[in-house]
């Protein structure tokens, strides 16, 4: 599954990827930008927070969750444990129907 790798995105924007209660890996291999990975419960409340990947890192999640979004990273943002997220989709086409552009 490709996410942000040679996607443009603005400082406001995402991608969100569901998943089963699973470890969700990821690599920033090939991106021109940092990026901020918040990892989601069944509720949308971030329960893993991993800030300011730079390129060609690899991250392993510390726990299993039911969604990934992947930001881009943006320094002005803060995130916490526990904030529920509140999606907003935009026109971006998607790669597949389990990818979706957020913002």
């Amino acid at each position: 599954m490709r996410g942000l790798i040679k996607r443009p995105l603005k400082d406001n924007e995402g991608m969100i990827f569901p998943h089963k209660k699973m470890f969700f890996p990821i690599h920033t291999w090939f991106m021109s930008y940092p990026i901020t990975l918040l990892y989601l419960n069944d509720d949308f409340e971030i329960i893993e927070i991993k800030e300011c990947i730079q390129p060609f890192k690899n991250y392993h999640p510390k726990q299993k969750s039911n969604y990934l979004i992947e930001l881009k990273h943006n320094p002005n943002e803060k995130y916490n444990l526990g904030d529920t997220v509140t999606l907003h989709f935009c026109d971006h086409p998607a790669q597949n129907e389990k990818e979706e552009i957020i913002q």
